[in-house]
């Protein structure tokens, strides 16, 4: 491999590295979680206020949070699926103008991508915290 391609296949990396440590997020399980602990006033099976998804014991706010986050995170690993994909066709491009130049369009458009996704995510939890300011 001559100097050029190394470096190539070393800015892809880094990009595929940096994507994936910005949309890789840990999601605690509560496994021994008590939501479902008596309360004493009466049913055993009282919820706290967090509900899952179709009891109908929880606000709007948080299923579309859920909701919007979960999209949010879909289209992070897509963005991400595919700046790989255009890593490697600009890397395996060996010579070939229109194989680089689509490998470097698909990797520019997920950067962008990328950028209006963080937007987006900052924009939806402003708003649902200012909802949530004003409710109270």
């Amino acid at each position: 491999m001559t100097s050029k391609t190394w470096r190539q296949f070393a800015a892809v990396t880094i990009i595929t590295v940096l994507a994936l440590t910005f949309f890789s997020t840990s999601i605690t399980a509560f496994a021994q979680s008590n939501a479902l602990a008596p309360t004493g006033g009466g049913s055993a099976f009282t919820s706290t206020g967090d509900d899952i998804v179709g009891t109908g014991q929880g606000d709007a706010r948080t299923f579309v949070t859920n909701i919007l986050r979960w999209a949010l995170s879909f289209l992070g690993l897509v963005c991400v699926i595919m700046i790989i994909y255009g890593g490697f066709l600009y890397i395996t491009a060996a010579g070939e103008e229109d194989k680089a130049k689509k490998g470097r369009t698909i990797i520019l458009y997920c950067v962008i991508g990328i950028a209006i996704i963080a937007a987006s995510y900052a924009i939806v939890n402003t708003v649902l915290g200012g909802v949530t300011a004003v409710g109270q």
